[in-house]
């Protein structure tokens, strides 16, 4: 899974970038077709930094801020109330346990998870974070794959998920391969 998400770890703990350009324009392409703000779950924070440097690279008109377990909390609270309640960043890209509880981010109407991750808790509550009382945009969880195993593993967590969307009924799912 690591390598599917274009970095990997060395012996001594060293990043080499593998590459994973068909992920990337998927997420460039959701980015830009989204009516409004956008968050990117990439479940390996070495794969966190590089897909937002990617970003912010190809999408120099987007603001891109990163969340991660070393992010500290004084940070991250300037970054979510620069979402939620001002312009920019426009796109936040995290580690999905890093922010999958706690929060309204409703200036948000896009979700793409980069690649799925192993819990679904994690999965069903970090895409509660734009499916919340007070959100005005129709909501899009995009499910990006490259794999039948990933498949697989996003059909799980969607399954585990399933009743929730019942009684929200809010979701909608697109699967990228």
């Amino acid at each position: 899974m690591q390598i599917a998400c274009g970095v990997l770890y060395a012996d001594k703990g060293e990043r080499h970038i593998v590459g994973a350009e068909p992920r990337l324009r998927v997420v460039e392409e959701a980015i830009e077709s989204s009516e409004s703000k956008t968050i990117v779950f990439v479940p390996f924070v070495a794969a966190v930094a590089y897909v937002a440097a990617v970003i912010a690279q190809r999408m120099p008109n987007r603001t891109v801020a990163v969340i991660h377990g070393g992010v500290s909390k004084r940070d991250r609270d300037e970054i979510f109330g620069g979402f939620q309640q001002g312009n920019k960043p426009d796109v936040i890209v995290a580690q999905p346990a890093a922010m999958s509880h706690g929060l309204t981010l409703t200036k948000a109407s896009t979700i793409v998870w980069y690649a799925p991750p192993n819990s679904a808790e994690t999965y069903q509550q970090a895409n509660g974070r734009i499916a919340r009382p007070g959100q005005k945009l129709t909501t899009a969880i995009i499910n990006v794959s490259g794999t039948p195993i990933e498949r697989r593993m996003y059909a799980r967590l969607k399954k585990k998920e399933s009743m929730q969307n019942i009684l929200l009924d809010r979701k909608v799912y697109r699967e990228v391969y």
